[in-house]
């Protein structure tokens, strides 16, 4: 954002009610030893299991991420349950642009209760079509969201069940989900990743993300003004 963007908006009389952090990770962090030891406990455990999206399954296992999603997040502040036509345009989205592995989902005992999702930069596709499809456009971007790896992947949704929030099970199951994708993703020549957006008071998230090496490298501000 331009330097007068904020005093312009607070001119309006509008006020700032919350910032959204958005955490970047590189390919070249080493995840720290105590964290590397909490992963390898948790997958060497029976009670924790984690598996990637079923696309066979998808209608399945959607309804398994946005119940997780609709639990994890609904003391947040601004949180909003999917509505039905955001279920179809997510799974739509899911079906066309990502693999199962982009997507994993931990049981604790069987009962689904944690999950991360990553999706394709789609910058990294589109950059020198101009924005253009049509002719050549189009079949180049199908060729590459075949053939290629995305550079650069995004975490926009993330959640552990409220249940075990503040616990070490729900310690271990976010980074169980989150660490199995960063690996798959560096496995295939990701370079950087994005998770956003993080509230600005979820300290335990922010803290968890941090512990990783992830660095904050932009802020998101939302605005309000009273009618």
């Amino acid at each position: 954002a331009r330097p007068y963007y904020g005093p312009r908006i607070a001119e309006l009389g509008f006020a700032k009610v919350k910032d959204t952090i958005a955490y970047s990770m590189d390919r070249s962090m080493k995840l720290p030893r105590a964290m590397d030891a909490m992963f390898n406990r948790a997958l060497a455990t029976d009670d924790i299991k984690v598996r990637p999206l079923d696309k066979k399954n998808l209608e399945r296992d959607l309804r398994i991420i946005i119940d997780i999603f609709n639990d994890a997040w609904s003391e947040n502040w601004g949180f909003v349950p999917f509505t039905p036509e955001e279920i179809t345009k997510l799974g739509n989205d899911l079906k066309m642009l990502v693999k199962g592995d982009y997507i994993s989902i931990a049981t604790y005992q069987g009962e689904p209760v944690a999950m991360a999702v990553t999706l394709p930069n789609i910058n990294d596709w589109i950059f020198d079509l101009k924005g253009r499809l049509l002719p050549f456009g189009l079949p180049k971007l199908l060729w590459r969201m075949l053939s290629r790896h995305p550079r650069s992947v995004r975490m926009p949704l993330m959640g552990v069940k409220k249940a075990y929030h503040g616990t070490a099970i729900g310690s271990a199951l976010a980074l169980t989900v989150i660490e199995t994708l960063r690996r798959y993703h560096v496995a295939r020549g990701t370079e950087q990743a994005e998770l956003s957006w993080i509230l600005e008071d979820n300290m335990p998230m922010r803290r968890m993300i941090e512990s990783l090496g992830a660095r904050p490298y932009k802020t998101y501000r939302v605005f309000e003004k009273d009618l």
